[in-house]
């Protein structure tokens, strides 16, 4: 809040001018008018300072000063006390020096700033010519590095047209022994192919699996006489490598195999629970001679995964396609399955034992039987 000092000067009971008088000694000279408007900091001020100062005739005009005048300018109109600083007593110019007086020595550094301000400029331009140089290597190692980019790219699609090339040319050229059924059809034969894309089946992959819901509902049986395979060479080497025959039910093993349940005399391989015991039979016979590596030689890949999940996992297993040349070490044993007919009687070397088999049962019994007697 604020009081205008015509207002303070009657509550004081003094004039306007005995007001502004107080006002000025505590230093507030800009108020000058009585309808100026005091803050009540400034007011709380002047009632204090009011009860110990006298109280001076009206009439008595403020020391150093000529007696207000009534606003003239427009931020004297908006805002009561507000005046120019040419008004102000304190804001006055210095005398002149007299012609008889020596002015004070000044010191010219307009030179010397100059010449400063140049360094500065030279300095700063030197900094940007370095800064633009580096831009331009920059910019021109990017330049550089898209070119030899797209020199790649063009290199990868040309190597990569070629690779497309030759693999096309590789199926065209082993389609036949892959397919195996009718590529060649004589006689008036027809494709088992063309008669599922009849019937709406295109891919491979439909076509297996209608060969396949075919025979689960058994309905393949009274057509498998009509069936003629164009290279039964191909088809036998199918048979051979991918379908794994049985002698009851299939170990969870073997889920991703393609079996076959037969009786155990044609089986190749015993039922999950009998080959679940010769194989646990064969990780303690193992472990109590002291074999910790154990290699298997001619093992078909398909039953891989059958060995690795019944034998102890202490036992580090691996198969290879052909016997080693060198010497097994101690903890180590090798295990060649020799077929039926292949000579086993020349003496084996140290930690390899030659076990002839016709089935992979045969062989895995004739391995457990091998290490009870070691």
């Amino acid at each position: 809040m604020a009081i205008r000092v015509r207002k303070l000067a009657r509550e004081l009971h003094r004039s306007p001018d005995d007001v502004l008088r107080l006002l000025h000694e505590l230093g507030y000279i800009r108020f000058r008018n009585p309808a100026d408007m005091v803050g009540d900091p400034i007011a709380a001020k002047v009632r204090k300072k009011a009860a110990d100062a006298p109280v001076l005739a009206p009439t008595r005009p403020i020391p150093g000063h000529a007696r207000p005048k009534r606003p003239t300018g427009l931020m004297e109109q908006l805002v009561p006390g507000v005046v120019k600083k040419a008004a102000d007593h304190r804001l006055q110019a210095m005398p002149q020096a007299s012609s008889g007086t020596e002015a004070r020595p000044t010191v010219d550094t307009s030179n010397a700033a100059r010449a400063e301000l140049q360094k500065g400029l030279a300095r700063d331009r030197a900094a940007l010519d370095q800064d633009r140089t580096s831009l331009e290597r920059a910019l021109n190692a990017l330049a550089e590095a898209e070119q030899a980019l797209a020199t790649d790219r063009a290199q990868l699609e040309a190597d990569k047209a070629a690779f497309e090339a030759v693999r096309s040319a590789q199926e065209e050229a082993r389609a036949p022994a892959e397919v195996g059924l009718g590529d060649a059809p004589t006689d008036g034969c027809v494709p088992i192919e063309t008669l599922l894309a009849e019937r709406g089946l295109t891919g491979s992959d439909e076509a297996e699996r209608a060969i396949g819901a075919l025979a689960s509902a058994r309905r393949l049986g009274p057509l498998l006489r009509a069936l003629v395979v164009a290279d039964p060479e191909a088809f036998q080497r199918v048979l051979q490598h991918e379908l794994v025959l049985v002698g009851g039910v299939p170990a969870d093993a073997l889920a991703a195999v393609a079996t076959v349940s037969v009786s155990p005399e044609r089986a190749e391989i015993p039922g999950a629970s009998d080959v679940e015991r010769l194989l646990d039979r064969i990780g303690e016979l193992l472990l109590l001679n002291g074999v910790r590596r154990l290699t298997i030689v001619g093992l078909r890949p398909r039953l891989h995964p059958l060995l690795k999940a019944r034998i102890d996992g202490r036992i580090d297993l691996s198969f290879r396609a052909s016997s080693p040349k060198e010497a097994a070490r101690p903890g180590e044993l090798t295990a060649v399955w020799v077929r039926d007919g292949a000579d086993t009687s020349h003496a084996p070397k140290p930690g390899v034992l030659r076990l002839g088999a016709a089935q992979v049962g045969g062989f895995l019994r004739a391995l457990r039987d091998a290490l009870a007697n070691l």
